[in-house]
């Protein structure tokens, strides 16, 4: 009889000296990846947002630039004052962006840990974060290695297919014993 053993379908954490579980369940997984799968959308959108700020400054002070050399009553002081009133306007309102995008981005992330372990496990892990969501963040990057790491076929396949190799008799040790018998016959 071939016995099989059934992989756990969870998968432990002991994160900040807390256990958390993630339940590998179906229903539960396609949750989990939906809200991940909205913080990486949110990530290319603040991404695709910021190149089109920069690219809205650039296109500012190439007109400003363009309109000192064409006007003859702007001086030099007074395009210098007027780039750099430009430089702190775009610098202030970038701020200020980054500061709601990443706001929102936080949002995500711990409804991302509450999805995966349960109501109110984000809020835990962030404090033992210190409140950084720099730290919080490579938290959540460990988590999904791990995840990927459990959840990966390729990988469950290649590990039970060593497991195997490991218990095949050694095929050297078998000719050896075949010799041995076969030189104890002719003696």
């Amino acid at each position: 009889m071939i016995k099989i053993d059934i992989p756990k379908s969870k998968i432990d954490f002991e994160i900040g000296g807390t256990n958390f579980v993630l339940s590998l369940e179906d229903k539960s997984r396609g949750k989990c990846l939906e809200v991940f799968d909205k913080i990486s959308a949110k990530e290319v959108e603040n991404i695709n947002k910021r190149d089109i700020e920069i690219t809205q400054y650039n296109q500012e002070q190439a007109n400003l630039k363009a309109r000192a050399a064409t006007d003859e009553n702007m001086t030099e002081v007074s395009y210098k004052e007027a780039s750099v009133s430009l430089s702190n306007k775009f610098s202030k309102m970038m701020k200020k962006n980054d500061a709601n995008r990443n706001k929102r981005l936080l949002e995500l992330e711990c409804e991302y840990l509450d999805t995966c372990f349960g109501q109110g496990s984000a809020k835990k892990i962030y404090e033992m974060c210190d409140g950084s969501s720099v730290v919080f963040n490579k938290v959540i990057i460990m988590i999904n290695n791990e995840i990927d790491k459990e959840t990966s076929a390729t990988d469950f396949y290649d590990s039970y297919k060593q497991k195997i190799e490991e218990m095949k008799p050694d095929e050297s040790t078998d000719q050896e014993q075949t010799d041995i018998q076969e030189s104890d016959v002719s003696h």
